[in-house]
């Protein structure tokens, strides 16, 4: 229960809420609960948390699926960075991003997929939701997935995902994007 509203959530759903105010979170079984928030930067802002206006909304997992599933419907090759199912909020969307500073998606990569090496000037925050057979090389570094494992890319960072498991890659990410296009210091480059 967020700002007297209350939502039922489940295994699947993303949620975006304002920060400052108090927040009940209760679940029937295990849940993984990923919190990230941008306090240090209102901090040097001055801002009230509650300040962006962000009201609380709900991405249904299902309706997340049935994009990802119509995105890979499209064509089969992996030209782009990722395929995935970017979480946009009403206050947010023609600027495609979460909130006024963050990013949130859900990622896929096929199985035998190799993503492109890139590197952008976020930090990404990703979550292995589905990660068998899954790594990443970071900086010339192999990172194997493990379940339920959170890892961080460092901006400026040369990174990749490879999936050789027989199931889709999937991950929940966070990335500090909609912070770099205020600060206009937004950078996206293939490096092969």
């Amino acid at each position: 229960m967020c700002r007297a509203e209350q939502f039922a959530w489940k295994r699947g759903d993303a949620f975006c809420l304002p920060g400052g105010e108090p927040v009940e979170h209760l679940a029937a079984q295990d849940a993984i609960l990923l919190q990230v928030t941008n306090e240090p930067e209102l901090a040097y802002l001055r801002a009230a948390p509650g300040d962006a206006a962000i009201e609380p909304t709900l991405f249904p997992g299902e309706i997340a699926e049935q994009h990802l599933h119509n995105v890979h419907g499209r064509n089969s090759e992996q030209r782009a960075a990722g395929k995935s199912v970017v979480f946009l909020t009403a206050m947010m969307a023609s600027r495609r991003v979460t909130t006024p500073t963050l990013l949130s998606a859900l990622n896929t990569l096929e199985p035998g997929g190799d993503q492109r090496p890139h590197r952008h000037s976020s930090v990404a925050l990703t979550l292995s939701i589905q990660g068998e057979g899954v790594y990443s090389m970071v900086d010339g570094e192999r990172i194997d997935w493990a379940p339920d494992t959170l890892f961080v890319t460092p901006p400026g960072a040369v990174h990749s995902h490879h999936n050789r498991g027989d199931k889709m890659m999937l991950s929940y990410v966070v990335q500090d994007t909609g912070l770099h296009s205020q600060l206009r210091t937004t950078n996206f480059a293939w490096t092969e």
